[in-house]
């Protein structure tokens, strides 16, 4: 298992992990390291 510090259940950079805080995120791009991850796993598990 493998965790992403400050990151939400959306996969977005979320530095307060307050839910009402939507509007107030830095970006609404998936991170660049969790699509890295996936991109790996998917490569070796499909």
């Amino acid at each position: 298992m493998r965790t992403f510090p400050r990151m939400n259940h959306l996969m977005l950079d979320d530095p307060s992990g307050d839910s009402g805080g939507y509007g107030k995120l830095p970006s609404y791009a998936v991170r660049r390291d969790f699509l890295g991850v996936l991109a790996d796993w998917l490569a070796s598990n499909m």
